[in-house]
């Protein structure tokens, strides 16, 4: 019996000072970033890019509130 296993990776990158500044904010950022990456369903990588947060936020809040 053979088995098959599919591998993948998704990377979140958050480029500093550009989009943190403190290594809090710069892993915050790249953490946002890989889970905008999860959403293809491919490996890739995703750069941190501004507002990224906030839409996560909303998607979030949509979420909770059965919208």
């Amino acid at each position: 019996m053979a088995l098959l296993f599919k591998w993948g990776a998704r990377i979140g990158v958050c480029i500093c000072p550009q989009d943190a500044l403190s290594t809090e904010d710069a892993l915050r950022a790249a953490d946002t970033a890989m889970h905008k990456a999860k959403e293809i369903e491919t490996s890739s990588v995703q750069f941190y890019l501004e507002g990224m947060k906030e839409k996560i936020l909303y998607e979030i809040e949509d979420i909770l509130l059965g919208v």
